[in-house]
């Protein structure tokens, strides 16, 4: 049992060295990768550059939002055709990673074709802030699966709801979906016929009402792995206040 307990700590150190030295590169490729979306060919170009530095990457390739490759297989020796339009969702570690974090780091499992020991990581690629919120924390309908529309925080909103039911303590989820953001708007007031205002009217009609946003800095940091407030941003801890 001793035994057991030491290797699994030691795994489990392994693996957050690991998800270290590869978040930061996957992430820039990730970035790069976002404004050619389009261009499966300037896809494939910039992972086969990128490729020249992953010293220890089989593959690198590029899926859609549904799990389908966008890209070929790119390896260090070239292109394997034939993988674009591949559907990978049935794959347990995508499975997760596409119901889970912004950076995804696979268990070690035996891959079905070539019977060798694998691992893959996932990183989302962003657009636009509302798709990167919806992609990001899973908000899909639990029976249709159409994506939610989501927003962000409506403190005008927030204040009428306590008002009127009662509230006298708040909790917040989906923190963590939040990390990566460089700026978090928050709605703090609405244009309502011309006249700022900070309650909720009796009309809300969309061509009388309009939000107003105050910017507030966003964080970087991983929050799945913090198990205590202390550890924090100030940046979260800014934002919680606020509310």
């Amino acid at each position: 049992m001793s035994n057991k307990t030491i290797l699994q700590k030691t795994v489990s150190k392994q693996r957050k060295a690991l998800k270290r030295l590869l978040s930061q590169s996957i992430a820039e490729v990730a970035t790069a990768c976002s404004v050619i979306m389009h261009d499966r060919h300037a896809l494939e170009d910039l992972l086969s550059k990128e490729m020249s530095k992953a010293k220890y990457c089989k593959y690198v390739w590029v899926l859609d939002k549904t799990g389908r490759q966008l890209t070929d297989n790119v390896k260090r020796t070239g292109i394997k055709k034939g993988q674009v339009g591949r559907d990978r969702m049935a794959r347990p570690y995508l499975q997760r990673a596409f119901n889970g974090k912004d950076y995804y780091l696979s268990e070690a499992y035996i891959s079905r074709n070539r019977k060798r020991p694998s691992i893959t990581a996932v990183k989302r690629i962003y657009d636009e802030d509302g798709e990167a919120m919806s992609r990001v924390g899973q908000e899909f309908g639990a029976t249709t699966g159409r994506p939610r529309r989501c927003g962000w925080l409506d403190l005008v909103a927030l204040k009428y709801a306590c008002q009127v039911n009662g509230v006298t303590q708040l909790m917040m989820m989906k923190g963590d979906v939040l990390s990566g953001f460089k700026t978090l708007k928050v709605c703090t007031s609405y244009k309502y016929k011309g006249e700022e205002i900070t309650h909720l009217p009796y009309n809300i009609e969309p061509e009388n009402v309009q939000p107003v946003y105050t910017d507030f800095k966003g964080w970087k940091e991983d929050l799945t792995e913090m198990t205590d407030a202390s550890q924090f941003p100030k940046e979260l801890n800014d934002y919680i206040l606020i509310m």
